[in-house]
């Protein structure tokens, strides 16, 4: 026969910030394991809005990289590609920086859609 302990314990779950209450089982057999997480739809919404919103802060971090390095805003530079000559490595930043532009855009549609959502399902 092997010992049992079960715990129940709350805070801020695996560094996430969001609340949430675990159920730790401990036995000699079979060491620690979480049974169960509970969290509420809010704290979902609130999850999913800060990771976009980390993700956002990357990318901006990347288009003001790119800003710096050419000293003007992707549509200038975009235009300067186009019309000037031909530099492998412009061209390389050009469609590095179009995909940051892109990728902003998308995150910023999603930020809206988790941040206008009305209903939430929790599975």
């Amino acid at each position: 026969m092997f010992k049992c302990n079960v715990y129940l314990c709350g805070g801020w779950c695996f560094g996430y910030a969001f609340k949430c209450w675990c159920i730790f089982v401990t036995s000699s057999l079979c060491g620690v394991f979480c049974v169960s997480v509970f969290v509420s739809k809010e704290d979902v919404r609130e999850f999913l809005r800060l990771n976009i919103i980390s993700q956002i802060v990357l990318v901006k971090e990347k288009l003001k990289f790119f800003e710096r390095k050419y000293g003007c805003s992707f549509e200038e530079f975009e235009r300067r590609v186009r019309e000037g000559k031909e530099v492998f490595e412009e061209w390389d930043d050009y469609i590095e920086w179009k995909a940051y532009v892109e990728s902003l855009r998308d995150l910023e549609e999603k930020l809206g859609q988790v941040e206008n959502a009305k209903d939430i399902k929790v599975t």
